[in-house]
């Protein structure tokens, strides 16, 4: 049930990584949430991204749960929902449960994306049928999700999409190896959803992003990963975190970069409170 004067976030991929700091930024922020992942019980092994990735298998640091706390702690009311991006039934559930746990979602997070092999294998030798179900986790499914939840948002006249995208969904590898056919395509394909996003229903009060957050911690790569070990000016999930929640609060400079790709990273932006 909606908290009279609170808005609604869905975050998707809200286990760990960006999803998880963006979950709890917006909940610091006062907004209530549902949060996804594909398990919510944080038994979840890494996938690799290659067929011949020695990393596959390994368990998978964060739960969907610890998230959860983390954001009822700071006073957010959070409705928790298991969704895998490859199953269609699933995804659709996920948007019929949010909808109805607090009665509306105002802001929608794309954070969650196809982990597994196809992703960074090359492109003579990858198989289509992995290349396939990238794009529909990464692209088709996602945009089901939008399908689902921005037409309340036209007709309210307000509400915020954002999905994360990288350098791999605009630009080239500059060697072989640096990300496979896969990784391209499906982030290519959900890049370009929220530019057509913009121009329909840009007009009508929603604001549509796409978010690029630099080098950040997600579970694309191999856990676990020592926090400790980050270069001093990489990028981090926090820090993406922070941006998405300026963009979100909607000030006169976030409201003039809708339909753009923003830079999330530290030396980019800073956020002011």
């Amino acid at each position: 049930m909606q908290r009279v004067g609170r808005s609604v976030a869905l975050v998707t991929g809200a286990s760990r990584g960006i999803g998880e700091a963006t979950a709890v930024a917006l909940a610091a922020d006062g907004l209530d949430l549902v949060v996804t992942a594909r398990a919510t019980d944080g038994k979840s092994t890494y996938l690799g991204t290659r067929l011949d990735d020695p990393a596959a298998g390994m368990q998978q640091i964060g739960s969907l749960q610890a998230t959860a706390e983390k954001c009822r702690a700071l006073g957010a009311g959070v409705f928790t929902v298991e969704m895998d991006l490859i199953d269609r039934a699933s995804v659709e559930r996920a948007a019929d449960l949010a909808l109805a746990a607090f009665g509306r979602v105002d802001v929608v997070v794309s954070s969650a994306r196809y982990q597994g092999p196809g992703l960074d294998d090359a492109a003579l030798g990858v198989p289509i049928d992995l290349v396939q179900r990238i794009l529909t986790a990464n692209a088709l499914h996602p945009l089901l999700l939008f399908q689902r939840l921005i037409p309340p948002m036209v007709e309210r006249g307000d509400g915020v999409v954002m999905h994360l995208t990288s350098v791999g969904a605009t630009q080239d590898p500059t060697e072989p190896g640096a990300w496979g056919v896969g990784t391209a395509m499906g982030r290519a394909a959900a890049h370009r959803i929220i530019g057509v996003l913009h121009a329909e229903v840009g007009g009508a009060g929603v604001r549509c992003y796409n978010v690029n957050p630099g080098r950040g911690l997600s579970d694309s790569k191999p856990p676990p990963i020592d926090p400790s070990s980050w270069e001093v000016a990489a990028d981090v999930p926090e820090f993406a975190a922070a941006t998405i929640a300026w963009l979100v609060a909607g000030s006169p400079e976030a409201r003039a970069l809708a339909g753009s790709e923003v830079m999330a990273r530290r030396r980019d932006y800073r956020p002011t409170v």
